[in-house]
């Protein structure tokens, strides 16, 4: 849905931006368009709906679900004041009347104390200040209305000025074009007025130009040809639209997509599990490439290898924040999630992360583990204690610690949470803030004693011990996961709260707490275990077969101990055979630009937000995992976003594809040349030998390592290798055509582009479909699902290389895959996702 203005008046602006800060529909767009005679609702490719009146009319009837309906309401009302109206007495009048309901709607704000808090913007607020903005010199900033002024401003101001610099290139450049047609009729205009008095002279040119010598007229025919031939060439070199949108379209499809994978045995079975997003927020770059993308990365490398693999995933539903966001949102807890489920599916369908399935934790079968599991720990490796906690009377709900706030007892700092003082940034106790109030009403809670169950780590820790000694070694676990288990070792582990006062989770199975839930912590990683169940029937195949089982996890360095102290005790606490981790690989964080991520501030880029950049995939993918922050922080920027782009990509992959497969398109009627293993040189064999033998010691190394980052610098080095050896021996060179030595040397570069797809397919899978797809692999076989164990089971490497692409084989006509980013491009992505500074 795409909503177009003709023109931009202050109103109009306000609405756009309203509309860009709420992100209320992933595929509501902005734009203006100039080409309509008013303004423009586009619903889709073919209809659209023209007139202010007719959208209002169709936004207000549009059928969509409860929660969107009313967002799309409240557009159609807001789109009201965007009509433009002759200026008279009436308006006059109602612009009187405007200021005055604008004061007294800021008024009722402040009785309400409807000011921003914590993480959420609401549409109100919005309104307020941009009509604050108007009405200003009238109203008193002072109090709580200065605050509400300056936070919310801190939000809007940057968007607004962001759109008015978004949509100024392109008014004046409709300016400019406005300026050029009315000179143009203007010059029409009066040419039409001399030409009565041209037309003598006219007459006569023509006598002259009739009367040319036979020779100049032929020299004049000849510059002619030429232009109309190379006019004639362009057109049979245009791609047609349908065509571009077919190359753009490809994906990797691969065979066994959606269907019941069981370990086998004689083969490597690998189980490969990514943190569970927390369901209640929208993931940001950090979060992408801390867990989906890298496990995503490690899952297609696997099945390429021919290992029988299982990437399971899905997001993380129960808990407080869920409770909590459902009272923010006037939703239930199930249809928060429900909104978010979808909201991180789409984001990581965008991204192309192939899960085989990606599921949620609000489910009975969740329920079902969880309370099994529970069941065989306790009572031997847990205990109970009463302890004080917050209870808001108002909510009639206990308050998680991050839901308490007030004045620090160390710094007095007015704004301390429950759990840490975000100003001097020590470790508190709810009980111990000053002044304290429900963040969610306000309301001062009371102190309550409650009882809880908790698991007993300490009796668990010393067989937890041995077992991070051996398992990190074997398991060649990443250096921040085991200096992270290693400490809390070293500390001496405590017994850990498992379960909650709410209602929102997996009721603990005892009579005596049927009131109460598990703690969030506690039953998120068993969600690995129900997500797998809810998918395959036979799921204790994969999660207690450690022995045929390799257990591969993915996550930020804050989700560790959870994964290497916490669940391995839970699961050794059952006295079941549990798969156990065997491999974890964890990433530090990634910030942008000079800051950190935040949703509420509006800085940097969220999976919504990459969508809407028009930027490919590919494009993120290969960036995020060149600057996966696998030893220590690392930073997303622009700059080095567009040089990764312009500079390695495009100049090594682009060039290579784009270079020999056009001159094979060109020269040999669209197809690949035919050629005979004994037209082979040494040359030829010296580079697939030197070609494949890297692939085999230095990129599957890494892989085996799980260094992601480097395994990708080595399939780009990869890819230089067949550029510089089509370079050296200059295959479009007269001498190497007329020999047909060129033949051999494009044959051996198509067969060696071939498996640089499947080298930078776990990276990049869009961009190995199209270089795929260009070579004339329209279907997706078996065989290049696992097309690394197809070329590791040949015993000479020319004969493993050369039978990728057949002589002969026609191929698509190429496209270019990557475009150069403009830094004009750059500064504008920049602008746009700079948030408040």
């Amino acid at each position: 849905m795409i909503f177009a203005f003709k023109k931009l008046s202050g109103k109009t602006l306000s609405v756009l931006s309203i509309l860009k800060i709420l992100h209320l529909e992933n595929n509501i767009q902005v734009k203006l368009d100039f080409s309509k005679c008013c303004d423009t609702l586009q619903i889709n490719e073919n209809d659209s709906v023209y007139g202010n009146y007719s959208i209002i009319n169709y936004l207000s009837k549009v059928k969509r679900n409860p929660y969107q309906n009313e967002r799309l309401w409240w557009i159609a009302h807001q789109l009201k004041e965007v009509i433009q109206i002759k200026k008279n007495d009436v308006v006059v009048e109602k612009k009187k009347q405007v200021k005055t309901d604008n004061i007294k709607t800021l008024n009722k704000i402040l009785e309400q104390s409807k000011y921003l808090e914590g993480e959420e913007l609401s549409e109100t607020d919005i309104i307020a200040y941009i009509k604050l903005k108007r009405v200003k010199p009238e109203v008193k900033t002072q109090g709580k209305l200065l605050k509400w002024q300056n936070t919310v401003g801190a939000v809007v101001d940057p968007i607004l000025t962001s759109m008015e610099n978004e949509f100024k290139p392109q008014i004046t450049a409709i300016e400019e074009e406005k300026k050029k047609k009315e000179e143009e009729i203007k010059r029409r205009i009066e040419q039409h007025q001399n030409s009565k008095k041209d037309s003598k002279g006219d007459s006569k040119k023509g006598k002259q130009e009739q009367e040319l010598p036979k020779q100049q007229k032929q020299q004049q025919q000849q510059q002619q040809q030429p232009q109309q031939k190379e006019k004639g060439t362009k057109q049979k070199e245009e791609i047609s639209q349908d065509y571009l949108k077919q190359f753009g379209a490809q994906k990797i499809l691969r065979t066994n997509l959606g269907q019941q994978i069981l370990p086998q045995k004689g083969k490597r079975n690998v189980l490969i599990t990514s943190a569970l997003p927390y369901v209640n927020n929208v993931p940001h770059l950090g979060n992408i490439i801390g867990c989906v993308l890298s496990a995503d990365t490690f899952a297609r490398y696997s099945r390429l290898r021919g290992y029988n693999t299982l990437y399971v995933c899905g997001t993380d539903e129960y808990g407080t924040a869920t409770e909590v966001k459902a009272i923010q949102e006037n939703m239930t807890p199930q249809q928060i999630c429900t909104k978010y489920f979808e909201i991180h599916k789409n984001v990581y369908d965008w991204f192309d992360i192939d899960f085989d399935y990606f599921g949620r934790t609000s489910t009975p079968v969740h329920t079902e583990i969880t309370q099994e599991i529970f069941n065989h720990l306790h009572p031997k490796y847990t205990t109970q204690k009463t302890t004080p906690q917050t209870f808001c009377s108002h909510c009639k709900m206990y308050l998680a610690d991050r839901y308490v706030s007030g004045t620090c007892p160390h710094c007095q700092y007015d704004d301390a949470r429950g759990d840490q003082c975000d100003s001097c940034g020590k470790l508190l106790d709810p009980v111990e803030l000053i002044n304290s109030k429900c963040y969610i009403c306000k309301n001062k809670p009371e102190i309550k004693d409650t009882k809880h169950i908790y698991i007993n780590l300490p009796e668990i820790q010393e067989r937890l011990e041995k077992w991070i000694h051996s398992t990190s070694k074997s398991g060649q676990w990443s250096q921040n996961s085991y200096n992270v288990s290693k400490a809390w070792l070293k500390l001496g582990l405590k017994e850990r709260c498992i379960t909650r006062d709410l209602k929102w989770g997996v009721q603990v199975p005892l009579e005596e707490y049927k009131d109460k839930v598990f703690y969030v912590w506690f039953d998120a990683p068993i969600g690995y275990l129900s997500i797998t169940a809810n998918f395959i029937k036979d799921w204790k195949q994969w999660w207690m077969n450690p022995e045929n089982v390799e257990l591969f996890q993915f996550m930020g360095k804050d989700n560790v101990p959870f994964h290497t102290v916490i669940f391995p005790s839970t699961l050794m606490g059952t006295g079941q055979d549990y798969t156990l981790l065997k491999t974890i690989s964890t990433t530090e964080y990634l910030n942008y630009e000079d800051g950190k991520f935040s949703k509420s501030r509006g800085t940097g880029v969220f999976g919504d937000n990459a969508q809407n950049t028009q930027i490919p995939n590919e494009i993120f993918r290969y960036y995020l995992l060149a600057n996966r922050p696998e030893k220590s922080d690392t930073v997303f920027t622009w700059n080095d976003f567009a040089n990764k782009n312009n500079n390695e990509l495009l100049p090594n992959l682009g060039n290579l594809v784009n270079r020999a497969l056009n001159f094979i398109y060109k020269n040999y009627n669209k197809a690949i040349p035919q050629v005979e293993l004994n037209q082979l040189t040494p040359k030829d064999e010296e580079f697939i030998n030197l070609f494949l033998n890297k692939f085999k010691t230095e990129y599957l190394d890494a892989f085996e390592k799980v260094e992601i980052k480097d395994a990708l610098r080595k399939a780009m080095e990869l890819s230089s290798l067949v550029n510089k050896y089509i370079q050296d021996e200059k295959a479009w060179e007269k001498e190497q055509k007329e020999s047909k030595r060129s033949d051999v040397i494009l044959f051996v570069a198509a067969n060696a582009i071939r498996f640089v797809s499947a080298l930078v397919e776990p990276f990049m899978p869009s961009v190995s479909a199209k270089i795929n797809f260009t070579l004339g692999f329209n279907q997706r076989t078996e065989k290049d699902d696992k097309l690394f164990e197809h070329v590791l089971s040949y015993d000479n490497n020319v004969s493993a290389l050369l039978n990728l692409v057949k002589p002969g084989q026609p191929i698509n006509q190429p496209v270019p895959i990557f475009r150069e980013f403009k830094p004009e491009e750059i500064e504008n992505w920049r602008q746009q996702y700079k948030g408040q500074q």
